[in-house]
């Protein structure tokens, strides 16, 4: 069955027009869904459920802004004992000791190291994408 000129630009048409749709929708999506970002910091463990970490002034402020922290899966409250600032200076950074009380589990044991995940904050997946997109 021959078809005339028309009927193949149709086609072409209706298809050109419903990826336009798909992507400016994918575009609407993707500004307007955000996902949470999280700060790992590595702690050691200095009596039981107390924890000391080694933080710079970018971290410091994370944990200020902080209530909770998550280690292993589960959500737990923090509270700050005691900040000695300006410890450590390294590469014209300081670094700043923090102790943190924490509920911890009963199998962690002095001087042992725990991955702390503090709240970072929410960042929308159109970022997320030009981030990677210029390689920074």
């Amino acid at each position: 069955m021959k078809t005339k000129n028309y009927e193949s630009r149709s086609f072409l048409y209706a298809s050109i027009f419903i990826l336009g749709i798909l992507i400016f929708f994918l575009i609407l999506f993707s500004m307007r869904k955000s996902i949470r970002t999280y700060k790992v910091i590595n702690s050691i463990v200095v009596k039981s459920n107390l924890v000391e970490l080694l933080v710079t002034d970018k971290d410091l402020k994370t944990i200020y802004n902080n209530k909770y922290l998550y280690i292993n899966k589960k959500k737990t409250i923090i509270s700050l004992e005691n900040i000695n600032k300006k410890v450590l200076k390294r590469n014209s950074h300081y670094y700043h000791s923090v102790l943190l009380k924490v509920k911890l589990n009963s199998k962690v044991k002095e001087n042992d190291t725990i991955k702390l995940l503090f709240f970072n904050g929410k960042i929308t997946v159109f970022k997320m994408i030009k981030v990677i997109w210029k390689g920074v």
